[in-house]
């Protein structure tokens, strides 16, 4: 498989979730319960939003590849399923703002992984897809604001 890049994108982190959608989907972010909040994401197929540590400015990168190495320096990261449909264009998206990849349809294990650099007070977020037919939903790194529950929630509503 291609291993591929996309980014560093800028993007102003509202309401303090970075979302993925697939070209496909309805294009509406999720809305968030309580359980989701606790466990850092909100998932429904087509559209996985993540939560951030806070709101603000946030440095993205996208990566096509094998499975990663975790950073050392993240302070959060989920392992998701995610399915890109037949146009295979993704979006990486904040309320206001998006930026479109391409990648090859089909599943993927989506990794969101998150921290902040405290020396220039900038969150980064790095999303890791690699081609899986199964993916267990799994919290890789959880920080203090969360505290999931099992099983995982793997359904939210549209906002």
């Amino acid at each position: 498989m291609r291993s591929e890049t996309f980014g560093p994108f800028k993007l102003l982190a509202l309401y303090s979730q970075v979302a993925i959608l697939d070209g496909d989907s309805d294009k509406l972010l999720n809305d968030w319960t309580p359980h989701h909040i606790r466990q850092g994401f909100s998932w429904r197929r087509g559209v996985v939003a993540f939560g951030t540590l806070e709101s603000g400015p946030l440095d993205v990168r996208v990566h096509v590849g094998q499975d990663p190495e975790l950073n050392p320096a993240a302070r959060r990261a989920i392992r998701v399923p995610f399915c890109v449909g037949t146009r295979g264009r993704v979006q990486v998206a904040v309320m206001t703002e998006a930026f479109e990849i391409e990648l090859s349809p089909g599943p993927y294990a989506l990794i969101f992984e998150h921290g902040a650099n405290p020396a220039h007070k900038k969150m980064w977020c790095t999303f890791w897809f690699s081609h899986a037919e199964f993916v267990t939903p799994e919290i890789l790194i959880a920080d203090k604001q969360m505290s999931p529950s099992r099983p995982l929630i793997m359904e939210a509503e549209p906002a």
